[in-house]
């Protein structure tokens, strides 16, 4: 049954969660310039760590560390159970879960590439065949 195992990788997990921030990353410049008009990098760098509108995205950016973190440590080749139902939690769009939950749903209502990116991010949790 050795042979029969599965895996979900953390590096397909971790690069498709990357995807998916930068996508969300992409989606907030983009309201937020609609509204104030643009801004440079580094002057967005800028409000996305201090602003409070913005601090939502950090549940999403922790779970990444998280992988790293896991990934460091390299003694096994898969993302373990728990952290995948902690990712899967995270992202469950919910009008009445947590503030990342509901601002996630409304990306993902407004932003066809964030639910490209969510499907990305949900086909790697999907445990492959460990060969």
């Amino acid at each position: 049954a050795g042979d029969d195992a599965r895996v979900i990788t953390v590096d397909a997990v971790r690069t498709a969660l990357l995807e998916l921030h930068r996508r969300l990353l992409d989606a907030e410049r983009r309201d937020y310039e609609r509204l104030r008009g643009r801004v440079s990098d580094s002057e967005f760098l800028d409000v996305i760590v201090k602003n409070p509108d913005f601090s939502w995205l950090g549940a999403l950016t922790t779970m990444i560390v998280n992988l790293d973190e896991l990934d460091a440590g390299a003694e096994s080749p898969g993302v373990g159970k728990e952290l995948v139902a902690q990712i899967r939690k995270l992202l469950t769009p919910a009008a009445g879960g947590g503030e990342f939950n509901r601002k996630y749903e409304t990306s993902l209502q407004r932003n066809p590439e964030v639910t490209v990116a969510h499907g990305a991010v949900m086909t790697a949790l999907q445990a492959r065949r460990n060969a």
